[in-house]
């Protein structure tokens, strides 16, 4: 019998990598899926949501992130208030790009949920491999204003080095919402993950004594820019 991606219980489901929630209508044919247990499907659902409302207000999404901000953001916004205001209620003014915009805290617990289940749902279909611990690194976050110099700099170098990597893409179905890209360091696997064509995120395969140490050698930024 098949087994979860994430775990060793049966697969009664299946789990669409990337959620199917972040497809626009008219573009959730041939999805990637793999075999799930009903817990790993359904318990991040919240999560779920609050990752796709982040991405689709993110600056510079392309038309596929716009259609769903106005098509699901939105309604999802108008169905709670109170995301709303966790959302966009710490919003400051900032210059990017030379133009006054918005910079929003986010909860990157929340963030790193979803991104480490999808990585582990793609790891899974390309290597029928488990591997649940991930090092999740979003380089278009920016940094609070009081961060220490020493720490965007140390950050800056991760993001340079993961950059610089020749990633194996991938073909996808839907690339205008998601597509990725794979690589091989020192027999560990790395993944290169884009949505909206604009939202990067880099995972490094970890172990999970190596989960702290990842986390206290390179503090993230947590604020976007909409």
């Amino acid at each position: 019998m098949d087994t979860c991606y994430a775990c060793e219980r049966p697969a009664s489901t299946v789990e669409h990598c990337p959620p199917k929630s972040f497809f626009p209508e008219g573009q959730r044919n041939h999805l990637m899926t793999v075999g799930s247990c009903e817990e790993h499907n359904n318990d991040n659902s919240k999560d779920v949501e609050y990752a796709r409302d982040v991405l689709t207000t993110m600056w510079g999404v392309n038309s596929s992130g716009l259609e769903l901000f106005e098509s699901k953001t939105k309604k999802s916004f108008d169905r709670s208030p109170r995301l709303l205001t966790r959302t966009f209620g710490a919003m400051r003014a900032v210059v990017y790009e030379e133009q006054v915009v918005g910079a929003t805290p986010h909860d990157l617990d929340r963030l790193n949920k979803v991104f480490n289940a999808c990585v582990c749902a793609v790891h899974y279909h390309d290597t029928q491999q488990k591997h649940g611990t991930w090092g999740i690194v979003m380089p278009c976050f920016q940094f609070d204003p009081g961060v220490t110099e020493f720490k965007r700099e140390n950050w800056t170098r991760l993001c340079e080095m993961l950059q610089a990597i020749p990633f194996a893409k991938k073909a996808v179905a839907n690339p205008s919402v998601f597509e990725y890209g794979a690589a091989q360091l020192q027999g560990n696997y790395v993944y290169s993950v884009l949505f909206y064509g604009s939202f990067i995120v880099y995972a490094m395969q970890l172990t999970k004594e190596r989960v702290s140490l990842f986390w206290k050698a390179w503090e993230p930024p947590g604020s976007s820019v909409s």
